[in-house]
């Protein structure tokens, strides 16, 4: 796997935004946000409990767990790289 730079991570993100649009992206995030919530609360409660409600949600918006994870790991690293150079981010700007 290559590893992307921070500059390329970034262009990545803005040319997925400018594709999809604000409201499709933060759709997908709210998604995929309660997908995952609602497979944690329930393998917290139960090991053995039926997630295949939400793994299916999570293939349909991402194609695969994998892909999901992916957009996860850069969306993180992009992050980090902003926060740390002091760039605003979305929480600083509304704040």
């Amino acid at each position: 796997m290559t590893t992307l730079s921070i500059g390329e991570i970034g262009e990545l993100a803005t040319t997925g935004i400018r594709r999809l649009g604000r409201t499709e992206v933060r759709r997908i995030n709210d998604e995929t946000r309660a997908a995952n919530t609602s497979y944690c609360a329930k393998i917290r409660r139960d090991a053995l409990a039926d997630v295949r409600v939400e793994l299916a949600t999570i293939n349909r918006i991402w194609g695969s767990r994998r892909r999901e994870q992916r957009a996860v790991d850069l969306a993180y690293r992009l992050l980090c790289a902003l926060t740390r150079s002091g760039h605003s981010t979305p929480s600083k700007r509304s704040a």
